[in-house]
């Protein structure tokens, strides 16, 4: 029961952090997300479908976005993922801090 209960808590943080993400993304201009749809949200991942030439520089903002969402004592690390479909997507290979 314990173990659940921490889980619970870290499982409704993640969550309550997403949320405030998606607050900061709506309050964007287009220039941030310029080309990419918001297509699903699955438990502390977002998707997105982007052209595949901006989807580098695309993933670098939001990115940076999802890492600065909030100032905690440990650090928030966003990934970025992309494929032609959804089942077997390819990382990207660089961090927030390297795309500001």
């Amino acid at each position: 029961a314990e173990r659940v209960a921490r889980n619970a808590a870290i499982q409704n943080s993640a969550a309550d952090l997403l949320k405030r993400a998606l607050v900061e993304l709506a309050g964007q201009d287009d220039k941030v997300l310029s080309g990419a749809t918001l297509v699903g949200q699955v438990r502390d991942e977002l998707i997105f479908e982007v052209p595949k030439k901006s989807a580098e520089e695309i993933a670098g903002k939001l990115m940076a976005l999802l890492e600065g969402v909030m100032k905690l004592s440990v650090p928030l690390v966003a990934e970025a993922r992309f494929g032609k479909d959804w089942s077997n997507p390819e990382p990207i290979k660089m961090t927030a801090s390297s795309a500001r």
